[in-house]
């Protein structure tokens, strides 16, 4: 259907015209038909359920003449199915008005009457608004007149068949066409269409039970912990239901082993509102059973998985290693031994159940192994360089393992050791003789390793890991890695327990008096351990099992500081009330950048001259601040004397003009020289000047909600402060409603900080706000700021409130909205 904003506007005034005003006489017609497409439409239960659509289309023909306008109604059982919607089918070119401009007129539905009614009529009348047809005149011939979309509203009973007619065999007003003269026109033959749908047998379907959180069986304890007392779920479910079984009642006993686990409490699902749960202690030996019954369900049960009870077990025995085998355990079954499903009528046959089984693994007290960073020259855990300059000095760490006991099976290991890439640079991993030792390496080894950038949830870091090939049957045999510690000895221990060597590059390292040093961890993480079952599962326990491991000794590097030689200038700075900020990031050092400056804050620059780290006094010190990126140009040039120890002092307060004031933000350079005995020495900063938050998107989960639903929504920021968590910032998020009614908020508190210096540092936080019942239907805004702290206690805001760059989507305002609907659309 083409479509206009004019033809909209004025739709209502001409379907008056066209239709309503028209004269209702009638003529004769030749022969002519209605007819429904298709005739018939049959489901069954196991093709159709309730809320499936399916179309009906209405054709006339054979020998329409001149036709501009017609009308349809369809008569339907209002009990079995329901009108959905109808439409053009302008995209066929079989549909009667295929290519021309056309007016519709809503087509009215009365489900309580049973009918739904279609009006179209065509516009082409060679004005430049509405262009003639293709052909002249109006359509001739056999076409398409609608499509009128239906939905299965009730499924029929056991054996029992839902039918209902398409009528269109109406007279009069109900079903016309007009020709040319503006006369309506009748047809000689109507043909109605039906619709049935017809209860069958549905698949069978069976009872089973699932652990949770592990999505399949067996559910498996241990070996390296203690189970004892410890609780888990299981759900009994019928899987597979079909609704057209109208199950009414289910009942079951599940047994267990009670030597082994014991029921704790248990919870009935919702859908059932009648139940009864009951112990039936030593149903056979030592096996218990729990006596499970449910009925009159809330609604009609269906789905693949049907949940009937949650049940908590707990673990009462677990045996140990030694003098039990490594690998042995104790097994019991969570199996059905009677089961029953029930509908009005009859008893539902159901298929074999599905188990559950519970291995417990017996403890075993093996010593566990660990990994440690050390400094391979002096063997502790901190690596020193400098104070010498070192600045693209390379150094090396190692990683080494220890305690590791043959009985593990070792044979595959993997970590990370992660590192501040602003402080260090990998270079280059070199495998250690650990695993290529000739007693476990028997067939090759795999070396895995890398140097990754920053990702989700990890810094920078080396990621590596071996693993030793087995024979040519896919085994492994032993003897199998082990490492000297506190509680494994052998008489042939490795020489150097050595599993890689880490080559580093220093990137930063800072010049001053007295010497400022930098620190840098080196954190080991996701160190995993695999057993000889690595490539399948251990054929005992049928699981993949793995080594656990205490918890590893990290490393650090300091970057001591290099004193400065000769003639040394370092400017640096501050702001009002942190004077000045503490180094790095005040600037400290040759050409290193400043924390950011927020607007109207006080910037406080330092000048420390010194000559063979001795202070030079009252010399005059020569400092320009230029803007270097932002909209609006800013110069500024002073000078000030270094005092008793060597240092100056200049101040002044960032601009802040009556209008676009924010165009001063951006990036300054800071340059100070000085004239030290006939030697002109420079330092120079660089720092941003910005909102210390920046709030760049606000999004909402949906644009229309009802009342008592949650809003979900996400708030994306930015800030260029550079020191880890130093600024409090806690977010406000309210909604409005379309009359100004502020109607819930969340909070959320957070630190600013651990930024990159020239790029914004991004975090999102998410808020959920509920709408009441007496919120306003209509618009409503999201509303989202950011302050230090409450203002209550003094606190201030740190940027102004989000507003949408324009335009702003769906929104009336540059607010982000959304769009409370009322309960009930009239």
């Amino acid at each position: 259907m083409k479509k206009t904003l004019f033809k909209t506007a004025i739709a209502p005034i001409l379907a008056m015209l066209i239709i309503g005003l028209l004269p209702l006489s009638m003529v004769n017609a030749v022969s002519t038909e209605a007819y429904v497409s298709p005739t018939h439409v049959v489901f069954d239960t196991s093709t159709a359920s309730l809320g499936k659509r399916f179309n009906v289309t209405v054709w006339v023909g054979p020998n329409i003449e001149m036709m501009k306008a017609w009308q349809v109604k369809i008569g339907y059982n209002v009990s079995v199915i329901n009108v959905t919607r109808w439409f053009e089918p302008t995209w066929n070119s079989s549909y009667v008005f295929y290519g021309m401009t056309t007016l519709p007129v809503p087509a009215p539905t009365k489900p309580s009457y049973g009918y739904v009614s279609s009006t179209e009529a065509w516009m082409g009348c060679g004005s430049a608004l509405f262009p003639a047809p293709p052909v002249p005149g109006g359509f001739n011939g056999t076409g398409l007149l609608c499509i009128v979309e239906f939905e299965v509203k009730q499924l029929p009973g056991k054996f029992e068949t839902l039918t209902s007619l398409f009528k269109i065999d109406y007279t009069g007003d109900t079903f016309w066409i007009k020709n040319g003269e503006s006369s309506k026109r009748a047809f000689e033959i109507y043909t109605n269409g039906d619709y049935q749908i017809t209860w069958v047998l549905p698949p069978s379907p069976h009872f089973a039970v699932e652990p949770t959180p592990v999505s399949t069986w067996p559910l498996t304890f241990g070996p390296w912990e203690n189970v004892i007392g410890k609780r888990f779920n299981v759900t009994a479910y019928i899987a597979g239901l079909d609704p057209a079984w109208g199950v009414t009642s289910a009942s079951f006993h599940l047994q267990y082993n009670t030597t082994l686990i014991n029921v704790t409490r248990y919870w009935v699902d919702a859908l059932w509102t009648t139940s009864s749960v009951t112990y039936i202690p030593g149903g056979t030996g030592v096996f218990d059973e729990l006596d499970v019954s449910v009925g009159t369900p809330s609604g009609t049960p269906g789905g693949a998985k049907v949940n009937i009870i949650l049940i908590e077990f707990e673990i009462l025995f677990q045996g140990t290693v030694p003098p039990r085998a490594a690998g042995a355990f104790d097994k019991t079954p969570i199996e059905f031994v009677y089961t029953f499903l029930m509908n009005h009528v009859f008893e539902i046959p159901t298929t074999a159940p599905t188990d559950g089984e519970v291995k417990i693994l017996c403890l075993m007290t093996l010593p566990l192994g660990w990994l440690e960073v050390i400094d391979p020259l002096d063997g502790d855990h901190e690596v020193d360089i400098g104070p010498e300059p070192s600045i693209g000095k390379e150094f090396d760490v190692n990683v080494i393992i220890k305690n590791l006991h043959p009985e593990w099976h070792m044979i595959a290991y993997q970590f990370r050791l992660c590192f501040d890439d602003h402080l260090l640079e990998g270079v280059s991993i070199t495998f250690g003789p650990f695993m290529s030792d000739s007693r476990w390496d028997k067939y090759g080894l795999l070396n895995i390793s890398r140097f990754d950038p920053q990702t989700v949830g990890y810094p920078p870091c080396a990621v590596l890991g071996q693993i030793l090939w087995p024979n040519p049957s896919g085994q492994y045999t032993a003897p199998f890695p082990q490492a000297p510690g506190p509680n494994v000895t052998d008489l042939n221990p490795p020489v150097n327990p050595l599993l890689a060597t880490i080559r580093f590059r220093v990137l930063q390292q800072i010049t001053s008096w007295p010497p400022i040093s930098l620190t840098c961890a080196l954190d080991l993480r996701d160190q995993t351990y695999d057993d000889k079952y690595f490539l399948g599962v251990d054929p005992v326990t049928q699981v993949k099992s793995w080594i656990p491991n205490e918890e590893a000794v990290d490393g650090v590097c300091n970057i001591i500081g290099t004193p400065a030689i000769g003639r040394v200038i370092d400017v640096y700075g501050g702001i009002e009330g942190e004077d000045p900020f503490p180094a790095p990031y005040g600037g400290q050092g040759l050409n290193q950048p400043m924390d950011m400056v927020y607007p109207q804050k006080l910037v406080i620059l330092y000048a420390n001259v010194t000559y063979n780290y001795w202070p030079v006094q009252n010399k005059v010190v020569a400092l320009e601040i230029e803007s270097i990126v932002s909209e609006l140009p800013f110069l500024l040039k002073g000078t000030a004397l270094t005092d008793e120890n060597g240092v100056a002092r200049f101040t002044f307060r960032m601009p802040w003009q009556c209008f676009d004031a924010e165009k001063y933000f951006g990036l300054y350079k800071v340059t100070a020289t000085v004239d030290v005995a006939c030697v002109v020495i420079n330092d120079t900063t660089e720092f941003h000047y910005d909102y210390l938050v920046e709030i760049f998107k606000v999004t909402t989960d949906k644009f229309y909600y009802l009342h008592n639903e949650d809003v979900g929504i996400t708030v994306t920021y930015g800030s260029h402060a550079l020191r880890p968590q130093r600024y409090p910032a806690e977010f406000w998020v309210y909604i409005s409603d379309e009359l100004g009614q502020p109607i819930g908020y969340d909070v959320e508190t957070t630190t600013i900080g651990d930024g990159t210096f020239c790029q914004y540092t991004n975090h999102t936080l998410r808020f959920i706000i509920h709408i009441p019942k007496w919120a306003f239907s209509g618009y409503a805004k999201v509303h989202v700021n950011c302050y230090s702290f409450n203002p209550t206690e003094g606190g201030w805001a740190w940027c102004p409130e989000y507003t949408c760059p324009p335009p702003c989507p769906q929104s009336p305002e540059p607010y982000p909205t959304i769009y409370i609907l009322p309960d009930a659309m009239p």
